[in-house]
C-alpha cells in the first residue's frame, strides 16, 4: 500500500509539472513556425575531382549555356589560374514549376522541396565545393503542429555501468551480479522531449535532402555516415 500510495504521490506531481511545462513552451495559435530550409555542402579533393567533371558535363542547362564554360572554369581553377569565384548552377524544380534564369526540372526531387538552389564555389586549387539550399513547401515547413503538442516526460532504459575488467561485457550479463557497478535512468522533461521532436523533423528533412543531393554530387561527404560529415548548429 505504501508502496502503490507512493507511485500515486510521484505520477500525480509529474503530472503536474509536465502541464506547467507544456503550457509554458506551447506555440499560440495565432502564430506559426517554419522549418526555414536546408543548405548541403560537398566537397571535392583530388581523389574525388573526377567525379565533379562528369557532373558538370552532364549538368542540365539552357541551349545558350555552355557546359564546357563550367569545366574550364574548374580547370582553370585546378591549375591555379584562377583563385577563388564561384559559378551559379542554377535552380532545380519540379516539372510544371516556372524557372526563372538557368535551371532545369527533376521529378526526383525530395517530397515538399519546392525548389534547390545550387552553386559551385572554387576554394583553392585542390579542394570545390557544391552548395545546395533546399526550400521547402508550406504544409511540410511548417513545425506548428509539433510545437503545439503535449508531451509527458520521457526515460529512457537503465544504464548498468560495471566497473573493473571487462566491465562493459559484463554490464550486458543479466544474470551477473557485481560488487562494484552503478546505474542511471535518463529523463527527458515535456520541454526537451519537443525540442528532441523538432529536431528529429529537421533531421527527417535534411536526409532526404541528402539523399538527392550526395546522388547528384558525389565527392568527399558522400560516402563516409552522418557523423563524419561537419555541421555547425
Amino acid at each position: 500500500m505504501h508502496k502503490l500510495r507512493k507511485e500515486w504521490v510521484q505520477n500525480g506531481l509529474r503530472n503536474k509539472w509536465d502541464a506547467r511545462l507544456n503550457r509554458e513552451t506551447r506555440l499560440p495559435e495565432d502564430e506559426s513556425v517554419h522549418l526555414g530550409g536546408v543548405t548541403l555542402v560537398e566537397a571535392f579533393t583530388p581523389s574525388t575531382v573526377f567525379r565533379l567533371y562528369e557532373t558538370l558535363r552532364k549538368w542540365p542547362r539552357r541551349p545558350e549555356r555552355s557546359n564546357e564554360t563550367l569545366v574550364a572554369d574548374l580547370e582553370r581553377s585546378r591549375s591555379g589560374g584562377a583563385a577563388g569565384g564561384w559559378r551559379n548552377l542554377g535552380v532545380v524544380r519540379r516539372p510544371g514549376q516556372s524557372i526563372l534564369g538557368d535551371g532545369h526540372h527533376d521529378d526526383s526531387l525530395p517530397p515538399g522541396v519546392e525548389a534547390v538552389w545550387l552553386s559551385l564555389s572554387y576554394l583553392m586549387p585542390s579542394v570545390a565545393v557544391v552548395c545546395a539550399t533546399f526550400a521547402f513547401t508550406d504544409d511540410v515547413a511548417d513545425l506548428s503542429d509539433l510545437l503545439r503538442t503535449d508531451f509527458g516526460t520521457e526515460t529512457e532504459k537503465t544504464r548498468i555501468v560495471v566497473h573493473g575488467r571487462l566491465g562493459r561485457l559484463r554490464a550486458l550479463i543479466p544474470w551477473s551480479r557485481p560488487k562494484r557497478y552503478s546505474s542511471s535512468t535518463p529523463m527527458w522533461r515535456p520541454d526537451a522531449a519537443k525540442q528532441r521532436a523538432v529536431e528529429r523533423r529537421i533531421r527527417q528533412r535534411e536526409a532526404e535532402c541528402a539523399q538527392w543531393f550526395f546522388k547528384k554530387f558525389e565527392g568527399r561527404f558522400a560516402r563516409p555516415t552522418r557523423k563524419f560529415i561537419p555541421a555547425s548548429d
